[in-house]
Formats: C-alpha cells, structure tokens, sequence
C-alpha cells in the first residue's frame, strides 16, 4: 500500500518533494538484552546478532543501548537489575517507538515463562509490569525458545509483540531471533520495494528463512511464529500472509494484525524521516482507514466505495505532497489508479 501511496501522490503533484520543512525533533530508542548463552557457539550467534542490530540502530540514527555481553569486570549489577533500571529510567511516552529486543534463550516450568540472562532470571509477567508504564509506541521483540506466553502478556494497544513461538511448549533453541536481526534492515527483505523493510515484512522474511532451514536440515520445525499489533493478545502466524497482503481473517471478527506492523519500520526510507509527528499520526490514523475500507468492499455498493475512497485520499494526499492544488481532473486519475492498485494487491 505504501508503494502505491508514493506513486498516487506524485500522480496528484506531478513532481516530489519533501512532505515536511522542519525533521521531527524524537528518535527511536532501541534496547537490546542479551541472555546468557550456555555455549561458545551460542555466545558466537548473540554477539553476530547483537552486532546486527547495532548497526541497523546506528543507521537509523536511532538511540541504542545493549545489555549483556558486557565483561563481569565492567558490571557487577545482575542484567536483571539493569534492564528494570533502565526501563524505568526511559521516556515512557512520545511518538517514535522504542524497541525492546530480546537475544537468547527462555524457558518455562509449566507456571512461569522466563529469559534466561545472566544471574536471575525475567519471567513474562514481571516484563509486562516493567512494561506497563509506556505510552509511546513500543515493539517488542522476543525471538527466544518459549516466548509465545510473552505475547498475550505484552500485548496491547500501540504495540506490536513479534514472539518466535506459539506456544511456552516449544523449548528448543529457536533460530527466529538471530535470524530477525539480520532482516530488520535487510533491503531484501522489502516486500513492496518502498525503500524500507517494515516489521512486518522483517516478520514475514524471517519466518520464511528459518521455514526454509528446518526443511534444508531435514528437521521437524521446533518454533513457529506470531506476530500481534492490534493488542488482541491473540496473535497472526506468518502463513496467514501472501508477502505483505493477508490470507484470513480472524474468526469471530475483529481487526487482523498486519497493519500496524507494516507502518514501523527501524531504518527508514527518507521520505518517512522527513515526516513530522503530526503528519505521521495523520497519516497512520488515514491509512487505517484505508485498511478498514478495503476490507469492506465486497459489502458495500461500487459507487459508495469510490465515494468514501475519495474522501479519505483527499485528505491523505497533503501528507505526501504538501500544498499542492488538486483538481478535479487529478482526483479522477487518482481513483482510477488506486482502484486498480488495490485490486492487484
């Protein structure tokens, strides 16, 4: 969709430009936490992927902290202690995301899902509390063994919780996280070719490499995926999608994950950037809608859709190109190109 949101804008201008004069003032904030490996060959592949995610961060210009793989000579505070520090201590509200990012190994005793740090363990429930407090954006990203039980206790509205398993019952090693931190900025893994690779398209990328694994090794797969930003605490597994565009619904109805995920993305392309505040949250809460009406379509009447199409285009078009006269002539141009965008996608 935000392919096509490029493309219409400049159909309606007839030339590019920035969306916004002034560069919003916030930055993303990324925290990355690293458990205790067991093994050199695991401490090898959390360094890598810690590695990974510190470059993405540093690309993104966005704030970065890791807790982990700090020498016992440099720290002497369990990493427990630390991470609730640190989460208290950040901004809990603001406009721009704050990426909780978990490297490891977990655990679960039939009463407790845990991260497995360095020292005293984290269970889920003491993360939601340390959690709680932010109002701010928040992506939460557990790619450990047993990390399922994380999603319905993080969950919530302005988030989006990626977890490597379904369930506390899938205890082995998973791969999902290492492999998530190399196509966070991965431009392979940019579905849609809009110049950033969005969590959701990150999710979906990762989901098919470790697929892909398992079968190449011959192995039943020993993890399996969700993905959750409408804070249903339900969660969307990757093979309900066909690239970036869902497959099924939920049953029961209500809004299917997806959308919000594909909004959020760590490096971004400079168009976003130049995005101010307002006109990221203008354009998040239209594209919403844009969803929403989508979905409808099949029940509403041709000319009713067109109508209600129009009128949220008309006010989404300023936020891509701004201060640009629209006539009537550009507005017909552009519902015949999206009408036939959204039926190819």
């Amino acid at each position: 969709m935000k392919r096509w949101l490029c493309v219409l804008a400049l159909l309606m201008a007839g030339t590019s430009g920035s969306a916004a004069d002034a560069e919003n003032s916030e930055s993303q904030v990324v925290l990355v936490v690293v458990g205790t490996p067991g093994t050199p060959d695991y401490a090898e592949a959390f360094a890598k992927a810690a590695e990974a995610w510190a470059e993405a961060a540093d690309e993104a210009e966005a704030a970065y902290t890791i807790i982990g793989l700090e020498t016992d000579d440099a720290s002497t505070a369990e990493d427990r202690a630390v991470v609730q520090e640190w989460l208290a201590q950040a901004s809990h509200d603001g406009t721009r995301p704050l990426w909780f990012v978990y490297i490891g190994h977990g655990s679960n005793d039939g009463r407790e899902t845990k991260l497995n740090l360095r020292g005293t363990d984290v269970t889920a429930t003491e993360l939601r509390d340390w959690l709680a407090p932010f109002t701010r954006p928040l992506v939460a990203v557990l790619g450990n063994s047993a990390s399922g039980p994380f999603l319905p206790q993080i969950s919530g509205p302005n988030r989006v919780v990626i977890t490597a398993t379904t369930s506390g019952d899938e205890i082995n090693y998973a791969r999902f996280g290492t492999y998530f931190s190399h196509a966070v900025a991965d431009p392979a893994a940019d579905i849609d070719q809009d110049g950033q690779t969005s969590l959701l398209e990150a999710f979906v990328t990762t989901a098919q490499r470790v697929e892909l694994f398992y079968t190449e090794a011959g192995r039943m797969a020993s993890e399996h995926p969700l993905l959750d930003d409408n804070g249903d605490k339900r969660g969307t597994p990757p093979d309900w999608f066909n690239g970036i565009r869902l497959t099924k619904q939920p049953e029961g109805g209500g809004r299917a994950d997806g959308t919000e995920a594909h909004r959020i993305s760590l490096v971004e392309n400079e168009w976003e950037r130049s995005l101010t505040s307002e006109q990221r949250k203008l354009r998040d809460e239209l594209e919403g809608e844009l969803e929403a009406l989508r979905v409808r379509k099949s029940e509403m009447l041709p000319d009713d859709y067109l109508w209600e199409l129009e009128v949220i285009l008309r006010r989404l078009s300023p936020v891509y190109v701004p201060e640009v006269e629209q006539s009537e002539e550009t507005i017909d141009e552009l519902l015949a190109f999206v009408e036939l965008a959204l039926q190819d996608s």
